[in-house]
């Protein structure tokens, strides 16, 4: 069950989407979409309908959240009240990069472990500056005329 309109999203750009979608028919898993878990009463679910907030109830034995992650810098802000301590240790810079600061996918966690080891030393950039390569053709060759 999930509130947005199709189950898990995000996997039909990374191609598991059918992958997901078949095991779940194997499994007997029938998909409930646009639907809020209204309240849980030990064997009973209810659920709202996100886009007409009709409520039906369904038998349930129990329930796995499966949410939105949320930064935990906890770490991080501790090592920022022992800055004092940095410099005998040898530290000279700390940054909060990855899962810290949003949680993701690996892939984002790879990037952002990418992005400050080519970072590191220098003062904090914030946004990502996308670098981006034109090739550009010599005017003389966007005019030159085909033949025929």
């Amino acid at each position: 069950m999930t509130p947005v309109d199709s189950i898990a999203p995000w996997s039909q750009h990374t191609l598991d989407y059918r992958h997901i979608r078949k095991r779940m028919a194997e499994l007997g898993i029938e998909p409930l979409v646009s639907h809020d878990i209204n309240a849980f009463h030990g064997s009973m679910l209810r659920l709202e309908n996100v886009w007409d907030h009709r409520q039906r109830e369904l038998p349930c034995d129990a329930v796995v959240t499966v949410t939105s992650r949320l930064p935990h810098d906890a770490l991080y802000q501790d090592l920022l009240l022992r800055e004092a301590e940095w410099a005998d240790t040898g530290v000279r810079s700390l940054r909060c990069i990855g899962d810290v600061e949003a949680p993701g996918l690996i892939a984002h966690a790879v990037y952002a472990g990418h992005r400050h080891a080519r970072e590191l030393e220098e003062p904090a950039a914030g946004e990502v500056a996308f670098k981006r390569h034109f090739h550009t053709a010599e005017a003389g060759d966007l005019l030159r005329e085909r033949p025929g």
